[in-house]
């Protein structure tokens, strides 16, 4: 699994890394009406964990389903986005 900040147009996400897809974390909670307080960020990512794996691997796998099915409306092609740094204000 491959987490990563990106930014599309003038947003920025975090998110995962599926195929040649980039999926937000927001994106997929909304998709599966969860919500996943410890995905916000990769700080919160962080702070989480262990829990925060669980939860970004289940949304991940939901991802992975979505592109099976080519329903990608939502997702961000990995050529279309601008990759982030990891931690946006390391400390």
């Amino acid at each position: 699994m491959k987490l990563l900040n990106f930014q599309t147009g003038a947003f920025s996400y975090f998110g995962v890394a599926v195929s040649n897809y980039a999926a937000s974390f927001e994106w997929l909670q909304q998709k599966t009406n969860q919500a996943y307080p410890d995905l916000d960020c990769m700080e919160s990512y962080l702070e989480g964990l262990p829990q925060s794996l669980q939860n970004a691997s289940a949304l991940h796998q939901v991802a992975s389903d979505l592109i099976r099915q080519n329903k990608t409306s939502g997702m961000n092609l990995l050529s279309d986005i601008k990759i982030l740094p990891p931690v946006p204000r390391p400390t």
